[in-house]
């Protein structure tokens, strides 16, 4: 291999490839592409995983799946007493 991959940002002298990553060698756009699917999988599967959260919000929660309370018919409230 003629360069080498830097996992560090580059210097001055040396350009960043698109990804920040310098990179001198044959392979240079093999690489970048490489590096740019991976960041394009970590931004579906985070995007996924924000989608999974809002929706769990309608979920019901453990204390009430454990614990469930008698739903009331809307509309209805308890008698109140005095």
């Amino acid at each position: 291999m003629a360069g080498s991959l830097k996992h560090e940002p580059a210097t001055a002298g040396q350009p960043a490839g698109p990804n920040g990553f310098s990179d001198s060698s044959e392979d240079e756009d093999i690489t970048n592409v490489f590096l740019q699917r991976r960041i394009e999988e970590v931004m579906r599967f985070e995007k996924f995983k924000a989608q999974v959260r809002e929706r769990a919000r309608a979920w019901p929660g453990l204390s009430e799946i454990f614990n469930p309370q008698p739903r009331r018919p809307p509309g209805r409230s308890k008698a109140k007493a005095g």
